[in-house]
């Protein structure tokens, strides 16, 4: 498929999202301080990481930088190695040894900011670092994990599920539409309107995408195992468990047994393009597709998979597509979400929070969006 530079369709779409200027003032506000803890950061380096990360050497030490490799700017990772140390691993397996190996060579007090999970896999070691403060966590793919773990002494805060990381929904919701309808538009293919969309996943960042979606394509078609999430969305939506007509098939369940597995394939069309909006790479069961094609094509842009007769066009590798052009997210938002994780940071800080899984109390919260208020001269 040949890359065309030209873009349009996309950005007619959802101008909010263009945003030439990124702050984080609310962060900058809230990490103000003098703090001996230091900092290890697990995160998306966009362009926003760069105000994100500035704010919080306001008060604190940023020890090292993890960046996610499918979310990794090279601009931003290039700046950021002026004044950090900065690591983006070839794979997302990497990153707990990399986190790993700093706690252990560590003789302060840390404290990891993550986005994802990825240290759960060494909670046990974690755990018994006593130097180790604590986690803060940002996604609901990482707050499953943190709340299998078994901790004795280590104290995890989620803001995943909190009232003000659901405000991010719906512009996450535009923004994997926005960056769809780029990939379709570069890639020299039919728009949105011509295609016919399967939606995958109808909880709170579902039901965002098919309330933008509904109208704005060819036809809709609304899935979700749950059958009161499939009772709500049939309600809005045409709703069936049928693949066989998709031209696209856009995933948001979250599910990390995959909602695309290989029995699935027998029920798609050739030729369907398989996208993701989850934060991992879990929608589709990539390995068993590899298992048993009987051809691959690695493109710089779909994984192509040959089985059972048909043509599977994995998008973007199985990455979330909504960090495929950097973030698609004003940063007024990203700044009321990422304060949360800086908040949660001041709470590890300070030592109040108990072990285990935690999140921050709606009180909190309410304090945080008043600052927001302020900070912003809203209302």
């Amino acid at each position: 498929m040949g890359i065309s530079k030209k873009v349009g369709r996309a950005d007619a779409l959802f101008p909010e999202l263009v945003d030439n200027n990124p702050k984080a003032l609310l962060c900058k506000e809230i990490a103000r301080g003098k703090h001996d803890t230091e900092l290890i950061l697990v995160h998306h380096l966009n362009e926003f990481a760069l105000p994100f990360i500035e704010s919080l050497t306001e008060g604190y030490k940023v020890r090292k930088i993890v960046g996610i490799p499918y979310s990794a700017v090279q601009s931003v990772v290039n700046e950021l190695c002026n004044d950090f140390e900065v690591v983006v691993p070839d794979s997302l397996g990497d990153i707990k040894e990399i986190v790993r190996k700093e706690v252990l060579s560590s003789k302060e007090n840390v404290i990891i900011e993550e986005i994802g999970g990825y240290t759960s896999g060494i909670a046990e070691i974690l755990d018994k670092r006593a130097n180790v403060l604590g986690i803060v966590e940002d996604t609901n793919q990482g707050h499953w994990l943190w709340e299998k773990a078994i901790l004795k002494r280590l104290p995890v805060i989620s803001i995943a599920q909190s009232k003000l990381k659901r405000v991010e929904d719906s512009y996450v919701a535009r923004a994997i539409i926005y960056n769809t309808e780029r990939f379709l538009e570069e890639n020299n293919l039919p728009s949105l309107e011509d295609q016919r969309i399967l939606l995958l996943g109808y909880g709170n960042l579902g039901s965002h995408v098919a309330g933008y979606l509904e109208g704005h394509c060819k036809s809709l078609i609304v899935y979700d195992t749950d059958p009161i999430r499939l009772i709500s969305a049939s309600g809005k939506h045409r709703v069936s468990p049928s693949f066989s007509k998709a031209d696209i098939v856009l995933a948001v369940t979250g599910n990390p047994n995959h909602s695309i597995k290989i029995n699935d394939i027998e029920g798609l069309k050739s030729g369907v393009f398989l996208v993701s909006g989850t934060s991992k790479r879990v929608e589709f069961d990539l390995e068993a597709f590899e298992n048993h094609a009987y051809k691959v094509e690695y493109g710089e842009d779909v994984w192509t998979y040959f089985i059972k007769n048909r043509r599977i066009e994995v998008v973007n590798k199985g990455e979330p597509i909504n960090w495929r052009y950097s973030s698609s997210l004003p940063s007024k938002i990203l700044d009321l979400v990422y304060a949360s994780i800086v908040y949660g940071i001041n709470l590890l800080d300070d030592r109040l929070v108990k072990p285990g899984l935690n999140e921050i109390s709606e009180e909190d919260q309410k304090r945080i969006a008043k600052m927001y208020l302020s900070v912003y001269k809203v209302g």
